[in-house]
């Protein structure tokens, strides 16, 4: 478990069950849903929620793109509380969730937001990575918007690098991904 301090105003009590104390859970407990509380509350001695992974193959495919869901879920709440390092496990946990059960979109979704939070720790090559996979997933898939948004964070990561005219070029792709051009 990581040991950061927790943002200020962010629920410090322990978890269920004896669980590990963490900032994303205090934050799942009051942003995300009972859903995402319940499978806080049923978390593994991992600190990551749901069943180990032993367990995890003889749950059926809906449960498990439950715990998926919910593995994103919780990375998107540490990112909005800026627990970068702390999304970065989950989001990477739900990615190889979801890679597992096949679905391009969800794992193109996840792929976004996990690049958002490589780019926000300082590893813009491999937000650049997972945002160019993203982009094909989500073309291949129909999903326009996400793949437009795929783009966007491209083009605002190659300009943070000064890189601007690849900025120029993936913002005009995010155009017509979106058809909003």
């Amino acid at each position: 478990m990581l040991s950061r301090s927790p943002p200020t105003g962010v629920c410090t009590r322990s978890g269920s069950r004896g669980h590990p104390t963490s900032e994303v859970a205090a934050v799942a407990r009051g942003v995300t849903g009972p859903l995402v509380r319940a499978v806080i509350a049923a978390g593994a001695g991992d600190g990551l929620p749901g069943p180990a992974p032993a367990e995890q193959r003889g749950l059926g495919g809906e449960v498990r793109q439950q715990q998926a869901q919910h593995l994103h879920d919780l990375g998107a709440c540490a990112q909005e509380t800026q627990g970068h390092q702390l999304a970065r496990i989950y989001l990477t946990e739900a990615l190889r969730r979801r890679t597992e059960l096949g679905s391009r979109r969800d794992t193109g979704v996840s792929r976004v937001a996990l690049a958002v939070t490589c780019h926000h720790l300082g590893d813009s090559d491999t937000a650049l990575g997972h945002l160019s996979t993203a982009h094909r997933e989500l073309t291949a898939t129909g999903d326009g918007l996400n793949a437009g948004r795929a783009r966007a964070w491209q083009g605002r990561i190659h300009a943070s690098r000064d890189e601007h005219a690849q900025a120029a070029t993936a913002l005009a792709r995010h155009t017509s991904c979106c058809s909003c051009g």
